[in-house]
């Protein structure tokens, strides 16, 4: 596994959103973009490449894309599809991209404990795994929903895509 680490106090920059919903056989175009990309499966199972990496994103499940890096659909859906995507860029130029080893050597934060699952301290960094699993009925208290919350007051939100608050 993989983790994004940025400065907190550095927002992202929105770039777009939307919902994919395919009844049967999609496959996740070749791409290599300059952005991330957020990927949340609401249901179907979603197979993606990412670093030589085969991914099988289920429902409740999630995928960080990340820029400059080659990604693509490396077999079609069996099945209906359905997941939120949004396309954003990092405004700290200083971000991380780490594996876990290196993250507890080179994140003091971390150095304390070997539960790299704990949340840091709020206002400090942003810490996002490339993928995992949530639950929609928790969603608002996903630690990391306040990331989803994004520049033009645009929000990810378990029953409609992005919707304008």
């Amino acid at each position: 596994m993989l983790y994004f680490i940025s400065d907190a106090s550095k927002p992202v920059e929105y770039i777009s959103c939307g919902n994919l919903a395919s009844k049967d056989g999609f496959v996740h175009p070749k791409r290599n973009i300059d952005s991330f990309v957020l990927i949340i499966v609401i249901k179907g199972t979603l197979h993606i490449t990412q670093n030589m990496t085969n991914y099988d994103v289920r429902e409740n499940e999630f995928i960080l894309l990340f820029p400059d890096t080659l990604h693509y659909g490396y077999r079609q859906t069996e099945g209906e599809l359905s997941y939120y995507w949004v396309h954003f860029y990092v405004k700290d130029p200083d971000y991380s991209i780490y594996n876990r080893g290196s993250l507890l050597r080179n994140r003091p934060i971390f150095k304390e404990s070997t539960d790299i699952t704990s949340t840091p301290p709020p206002g400090k960094i942003f810490y996002f795994p490339n993928t995992g699993s949530y639950l929609w009925r928790s969603v608002q208290g996903f630690s990391s929903c306040s990331f989803l919350i994004l520049p033009k007051e645009k929000i990810i939100c378990p029953h409609g895509g992005a919707t304008m608050l």
